[in-house]
């Protein structure tokens, strides 16, 4: 019977090797990826006749945007589409028996949250971490093996709701301290859904903690994992005790003398991807993250017709329950859980990964908490993976621990190698004259060396006052001019296609403000206008604003993160200076959302405003 299956499968094994031969689908560029508005054309390959049934949609899990039929003569066929926002978009094709898929981004670098950010964010998870600190930490640990290189530690410690916090921590033999890394395990429930992490402590020379979500021994299976899990109230959600967990650890870490003190990077992959961006925005003191095709991103997908990530609440929400209060209350309890959220408090360097043809954990998802964090990050696009983890995600994650950490570059262990991973820093907030030409003087490369000669460059104005222009905006090495006084935020994209690895491609980002002023000092200028005109002010406090999107058909959403407390007013006009909307708030970390439903199309200006202190920003609605 063995040998009868084997034959079968081997027999399917050849036939999808020979459809991969003579059946190809890719797109007309090759790193698949495209500007908003722009045509993608989409090329079938194949000898053989017939006709092409295709599909276009936002991910495998949502409805086609796009189906239709193509007669094929042999050869290359083209199909184009334009997408006229930022996305990612799947296309499948299928001729006979033969299929493929092709994933491509547009505008990727603009994916934003697609639901409004709690105002009481902070608040629940810090009402949460006082209940968590209110809980003896009650260690139970003990030595579990003792090596040349490590000595492992299985512990035991105390969590909320009488929960306990199971994991391993490895310590490399040396001289220490160390840095530490903590790992967040992928779904799942069964026996050892964390094991000790020893050959991260030993070749990177960390402190290497990984810990299971659940409440049983991590070489056992809890039979009640993933229960209670009440999506309707943010307080019964299975995930809180994920993340006061992980919460739990890094204080018990804080009390293991061999630590640093300083240096902590969270990483996991799918559901360990997206707790450890919660986690690393939620607790101060994770200073590095490295994800791969994480969960848990853009809950509200579904309700704008996108993809939602992993765990699909309000897919689940839709069976569970029968009344549209019920539905809402998922939406928005669910919202605390969205790494989207989490991820822009998140202010370190990270590493992330993602799959074109990710059906489980879209791109598009975890993309949208990638694009708000304010930190250098280096991401690896793979186009042909679907839900699983690129081999860099094992071999590049020590290599960024050596760019990292110096500790990690010297490991008592003597076979690792030294490589070290890609880094980005665009430059320190600077202060500048107006009118000024100003050289940008980033600093970039792999492996402690600079890029290579196919590498490609591109700057862009995140926000400001007024106009920026570049001498040439796709030279790294460029000069600007900024037109008004006030603050300015730039962002700069490296790609480097990584031609040793066929359809993958690194992309290297990082932001950096400059203040601008007559004499090139931080201090307030002002100028009153009326109409449309607007008051720009060095709005000293202000350090990280976000508006998405924009141009906006239904709503916008506006995020700034403040220094210190401010009194706001969160003003919009219309093309004339009419005022159409006004709220008011008091707080550090403004999290609003503007409906624009019975706005007519036109260029409006939102306002922050504290006292003479103004930051303006020009939104198109659609």
């Amino acid at each position: 019977m063995r040998i009868f299956l084997f034959t079968i499968l081997f027999g399917l094994m050849l036939s999808f090797s020979a459809d991969a031969q003579d059946f190809e689908v890719y797109t007309d560029r090759p790193l698949a990826d495209y500007k908003a508005g722009e045509t993608i054309t989409f090329i079938v390959d194949t000898d053989r006749r017939g006709e092409i049934e295709y599909t276009i949609s936002y991910n495998l899990r949502t409805a086609p945007i796009l189906e239709g039929t193509k007669e094929h003569y042999g050869g290359t066929s083209e199909i184009t589409f334009t997408l006229n926002q930022p996305g990612f978009i799947t296309f499948e094709a299928q001729l006979g028996s033969r299929y493929q898929a092709v994933g491509a981004s547009v505008s990727k670098e603009d994916v934003r949250a697609l639901s409004a950010e709690p105002a009481d964010f902070d608040e629940f998870w810090d009402d949460q971490k006082d209940e968590l600190a209110d809980v003896p930490m009650d260690i139970t640990d003990w030595k579990e093996d003792d090596n040349d290189f490590s000595k492992t530690y299985q512990f035991s410690l105390g969590n909320v709701d009488g929960r306990r916090v199971h994991g391993y921590v490895v310590i490399p033999d040396g001289d220490g301290p160390f840095p530490a890394t903590l790992r967040i395990p992928a779904f799942g429930s069964g026996r050892n859904i964390a094991t000790p992490d020893v050959i991260g402590a030993e070749r990177a020379n960390c402190i290497a903690m990984t810990i299971s979500i659940h409440n049983a021994a991590p070489d056992r299976e809890d039979p009640n994992a993933y229960e209670p899990n009440i999506i309707t109230d943010p307080e019964t959600i299975y995930y809180r005790y994920a993340i006061l967990g992980a919460i739990r650890a890094i204080d018990y870490l804080e009390t293991i003398e061999e630590w640093n003190g300083d240096e902590l990077c969270l990483y996991g992959d799918s559901q360990g991807g997206g707790l450890s961006m919660l986690v690393a925005g939620i607790d101060q003191r994770p200073t590095h993250l490295i994800q791969s095709i994480a969960a848990l991103s853009q809950h509200g997908g579904d309700r704008a017709g996108r993809p939602s990530g992993f765990p699909y609440y309000l897919e689940a929400a839709e069976a569970l329950y029968t009344t549209q209060a019920e539905k809402d209350e998922v939406y928005e309890a669910t919202k605390y859980y969205d790494a989207i959220f989490a991820a822009r408090r998140f202010r370190g360097t990270s590493m992330h990964f993602s799959s074109f043809l990710d059906d489980v954990c879209p791109p598009e998802t975890s993309y949208a908490a990638h694009n708000v964090m304010p930190g250098p990050r280096l991401m690896l696009h793979s186009l042909d993976l679907y839900h699983s983890s690129p081999d860099e995600f094992i071999n590049d994650r020590r290599e960024f621990l050596r760019e990292q950490f110096v500790g990690a570059r010297t490991p008592n262990f003597e076979f690792e190698p030294d490589t070290r991973s890609h880094y980005i820093d665009a430059g320190a907030r600077t202060s500048v004259k107006t009118d000024t030409m100003v050289q940008l003087a980033p600093d970039f490369g792999y492996d402690n060396a600079g890029p290579d000669n196919d590498w490609t460059y591109e700057w862009e104005t995140l926000w400001g006052p007024g106009t920026t222009t570049y001498t040439d905006a796709t030279d790294a090495f460029t000069k600007v001019v900024f037109s008004d006084s006030g603050k300015y935020r730039l962002r700069l994209r490296v790609t480097d296609p990584y031609p040793e690895q066929e359809r993958k491609y690194w992309v290297l980002t990082d932001e950096v403000t400059f203040d601008v002023s007559p004499s090139g000092t931080i201090v307030d200028t002002s100028s009153n206008g009326g109409g449309a005109s607007s008051t720009f002010n060095t709005f000293e406090e202000l350090e990280t604003v976000q508006v998405s999107p924009n141009p906006a058909h239904e709503s916008i959403q506006v995020s700034a993160d403040f220094t210190g407390l401010q009194t706001l007013d969160v003003i919009l006009r219309d093309y004339l200076g009419r005022e159409v909307f006004r709220e008011f708030a008091k707080t550090d970390q403004l999290r609003t959302e503007v409906d624009l439903s019975g706005f007519a199309a036109g260029v409006y200006l939102l306002s922050l405003q504290n006292g003479s202190r103004i930051y303006t920003e020009r939104i198109v609605v659609r």
